[in-house]
């Protein structure tokens, strides 16, 4: 029979709890200081088990960290270099905290204080979190715990920094200073390309006759080791190559075979620059540029897009972003000159539209019928 029934114990009187699972058996909790608190426990079980909601208390006694290492499992489909960003959120933060804690006595505010006490970057903190609750969500739907207790955590603000665009002359100049890699600089500052994108293209992905490149690949550093993958957005997008730029590739691939890169490094892939003393950073130098990332030119294709006319949407396919909302997110600033424009063209088409006794011009067909038939 299911209830609440007092029992002395070396701490004084104390209180146990009886009801009965979903699939009949009969189980208990003990171990309560005040009856009340026993009462709202068995009201919070019975409610669990009405609405199939209950879990086997005895299954949130499995530790974080022994679910850890089947969630990560779970993300080998994911490009190699986010893989390696879990695996080491995971070690380095999550791990660390929680690795040894039951699930059962793992608490939002416990975690709040965990995420908010990070002195690390916003963007590892929010890492780290997502990795958690991650894990937290697998115990959801294995029925080891009711709810997610990260699910309501908030996450650290992370304070964007302002893109940074370099005009078409900044462009050329810092192109012209980087030598053999004039054309790589070129491709990642017009077409927009991510620099493990380019890293990636082979001959095969570029049709001279159709001035059409290929982004199908991305190239990654894992370690000592660079290994490729699917780009970021996991989509393959085409692109048509200026005539401007189409020569200069064309001379790149001449001669070589479908399977060679494009671009090739000293050892392989031509990895991104992680130090002061690269070719990049010294093209930057001689071009007299102030602080740059190869990830501004990524920006500076963007802004030269808009400023030739692209919309949002042909941006969006362009850089091979998910959504045009997405695009927007990143670069809403660069269309403000488009509401200028839809102003002056407004005042173009209708200039006197307001004006008291103005006629305006009419764009109505004029065969169309009158109003009286």
């Amino acid at each position: 029979m299911s209830g609440i029934q007092p029992y002395e114990s070396t701490k004084g009187r104390r209180y146990r709890v009886r009801y009965k699972r979903p699939d009949g058996r009969w189980t208990s909790k003990r171990g309560f200081a005040r009856k009340s608190d026993a009462q709202a426990w068995l009201d919070s079980q019975r409610t669990a088990v009405r609405s199939g909601e209950w879990v086997d208390p005895q299954r949130g006694k499995v530790t974080v960290g022994e679910l850890g290492e089947a969630w990560l499992d779970r993300k080998k489909h994911l490009a190699a270099s986010t893989q390696r960003a879990l695996r080491i959120s995971w070690e380095k933060h999550v791990k660390q905290r929680w690795g040894g804690v039951q699930l059962a006595h793992v608490h939002g505010p416990d975690i709040q204080t965990w995420v908010s006490g990070m002195t690390c970057s916003p963007t590892t903190a929010i890492r780290a979190l997502d990795v958690l609750r991650g894990v937290l969500d697998d115990a959801v739907a294995e029925k080891r715990i009711p709810t997610n207790p990260g699910a309501g955590v908030r996450r650290p603000k992370k304070v964007r920094k302002p893109n940074r665009y370099l005009t078409a002359d900044e462009l050329q100049r810092l192109a012209d200073k980087a030598g053999e890699h004039r054309t790589f600089v070129l491709i990642l500052g017009r077409l927009g390309l991510r620099w493990g994108e380019a890293a990636a293209l082979r001959v095969s992905d570029y049709s001279p006759p159709f001035r059409r490149l290929v982004v199908a690949r991305s190239a990654s550093r894992i370690g000592a080791d660079v290994i490729e993958g699917p780009t970021k957005g996991r989509k393959v997008r085409t692109l048509t190559v200026p005539e401007s730029l189409a020569a200069m590739l064309d001379a790149a691939v001449a001669g070589r075979g479908p399977s060679e890169l494009i671009f090739p490094g000293p050892k392989g892939h031509m990895t991104i620059p992680n130090h002061e003393r690269n070719w990049f950073q010294g093209a930057r130098r001689r071009a007299g540029l102030e602080r740059l990332t190869p990830h501004d030119l990524r920006h500076t294709a963007a802004s030269l897009a808009v400023q030739a006319g692209a919309n949002v949407k042909v941006l969006q396919r362009m850089l091979g972003h998910e959504s045009a909302a997405v695009t927007l997110d990143r670069y809403a600033g660069l269309f403000d000159t488009d509401m200028a424009q839809l102003a002056h063209r407004l005042d173009e088409h209708w200039p006197n539209l307001g004006q008291p006794g103005a006629d305006q011009p009419s764009t109505a067909n004029k065969n169309s019928p009158s109003p009286g038939g």
